[in-house]
């Protein structure tokens, strides 16, 4: 869901130069990667490495 609501806000500030969301600075951060046995790692958008 997140990734609509990131491609929406994305939409409306290119085209209208309204922000309704920073995008580009805020998403959240999976919490089910220990939960969730086909977890994707560094391709899915919301997992964070350890940097």
């Amino acid at each position: 869901m997140f990734t609509a609501i990131k491609e929406a806000s994305g939409f409306v500030d290119k085209k209208l130069g309204v922000k309704l969301y920073d995008y580009e600075n805020y998403a959240p951060v999976c919490s089910f990667k220990a939960k969730n046995k086909e977890c994707t790692g560094l391709a899915c958008p919301y997992f964070k490495s350890k940097k």
